[in-house]
């Protein structure tokens, strides 16, 4: 499956990103950027930092605004 910039995504599912960046979230409004970093601070697997760096460069305010974004990418396996 491919997300909407012809990425594979199978390997990444919505439940993995927020458990991986959910305490992010605490602090909304968050940067991709800061997205990407709440990520590598967790010390993710990197098909989710992946994932992260290919959402437009925008504010996001809740983990939903991301799936706008990606809107393929699985809920769980």
């Amino acid at each position: 499956m491919n997300d909407t910039t012809g990425h594979n995504t199978l390997t990444v599912t919505r439940v993995e990103v927020i458990d991986a960046i959910e305490t992010a979230f605490k602090k909304a409004p968050l940067t991709k950027e800061e997205l990407v970093a709440a990520a590598e601070r967790a010390g993710v697997r990197r098909p989710i930092i992946e994932l992260l760096e290919r959402l437009p460069r925008r504010i996001y305010r809740r983990p939903a605004d991301m799936w706008d974004e990606l809107p393929l990418v699985p809920i769980e396996h």
